[in-house]
């Protein structure tokens, strides 16, 4: 199977200046990315679109969070938060997230727990969830009190790793019904290092506060194998058995 992830977990941050501002875009982007560890590549080939992957590939793949990085507001306050960039690092950034993860078409094999990086299996009750077939559920990752990563650049959350299946096209994203979310703080227009909790309701409302992008696979299909009694699949029967040639040179004799 050959795959392109073309990591979406919905990220919805558009460049705006102040004027022209929107609203329902995310202040936390998280991203799915992913690597072809059968086809020799390493964490340096991460990337959010993968091409060339087969079936039974075996593929490792990272989350990982940032605020976002342009001017976005948010509605579930009055009046509505919104972002002044740039973020200070270290003061403002991400403490605690949680979702859960899930294949679209139901078919790879293998899929792991991720394993929490970077500090976040700092507090208790953190866990890189539990796996119920093809779905990671229960994801939650929380770094020690006080700290607060990915204001300024990107924060590694997680690996974990599954068996590419058959899929003529697949997304690996954000498990429909999860109780995605966490807290995080940044610079808004109601104060520098305000603290956000990203409730549940939150979340499953019109204007989250995190977006998320999925990893989307598609797969480069192979020839189909002519049917028997065909006179293509009598020419592919003579073709295996090395007697096309012979045929040909036949021909050319007469």
């Amino acid at each position: 199977m050959k795959l392109t992830w073309k990591g979406s977990v919905l990220a919805c941050a558009a460049a705006l200046c102040m004027a022209s501002l929107a609203h329902a875009s995310p202040f936390v982007n998280v991203t799915i990315e992913g690597y072809d560890q059968t086809l020799g590549q390493t964490s340096a080939n991460y990337a959010s679109s993968l091409s060339g992957v087969s079936s039974g590939d075996t593929i490792v793949y990272e989350v990982i969070e940032e605020i976002s990085q342009t001017v976005v507001s948010n509605t579930n306050h009055t009046p509505s938060y919104m972002l002044v960039e740039p973020q200070t690092s270290g003061t403002d950034g991400i403490n605690t997230t949680q979702f859960g993860l899930s294949d679209s078409s139901g078919l790879i094999t293998s899929l792991t727990a991720g394993t929490l990086v970077n500090g976040w299996n700092g507090l208790t009750g953190y866990s890189g969830g539990t796996v119920s077939g093809t779905e990671v559920t229960g994801i939650k990752g929380a770094q020690a009190g006080g700290t607060y990563v990915g204001a300024t650049a990107a924060s590694q959350v997680l690996t974990g790793s599954f068996v590419a299946g058959s899929a003529a096209s697949d997304t690996f994203g954000l498990l429909a019904g999860s109780d995605g979310g966490g807290g995080f703080k940044v610079d808004t227009t109601a104060g520098d290092g305000k603290p956000v909790n990203a409730t549940a309701a939150v979340e499953s409302g019109s204007d989250p506060y995190y977006g998320y992008t999925a990893l989307n696979l598609s797969e480069t299909q192979a020839s189909p194998v002519p049917a028997p009694g065909t006179f293509a699949g009598f020419v592919a029967l003579l073709a295996g058995m090395g007697l096309v040639g012979l045929i040909k040179r036949g021909r050319q004799l007469a």
